[in-house]
């Protein structure tokens, strides 16, 4: 997709509102201004993103546990030690 360029506020919003990306110079920084459709596609993205990056990293701790040869502490075990029994 395209994008326009603008030179105020007022003519950015409108072409935002018109479905169109916009960048505004604004102190010698480029800016964008886009229709909320495309700032949710884009918050998505960046959460899909994180759980990748938070997933390959769960990943590669398991392979590094695995690897040390250490065992680990059961369930029941970690929930005492930490103060987190439910049971009430």
């Amino acid at each position: 997709m395209s994008h326009t360029e603008a030179t105020d506020l007022q003519a950015a919003a409108s072409e935002a509102e018109a479905g169109r990306r916009v960048v505004v110079s604004f102190d010698g920084k480029r800016l964008a201004v886009m229709p909320a459709e495309d700032l949710a596609r884009l918050e998505a993205y960046e959460a899909e993103e994180e759980d990748r990056a938070l997933a390959e990293e769960a990943r590669a701790s398991v392979v590094e546990f695995s690897a040390s040869g250490e065992s680990g502490k059961p369930v029941e075990e970690l929930r005492r030690e930490f103060g987190l029994d439910c049971e009430g």
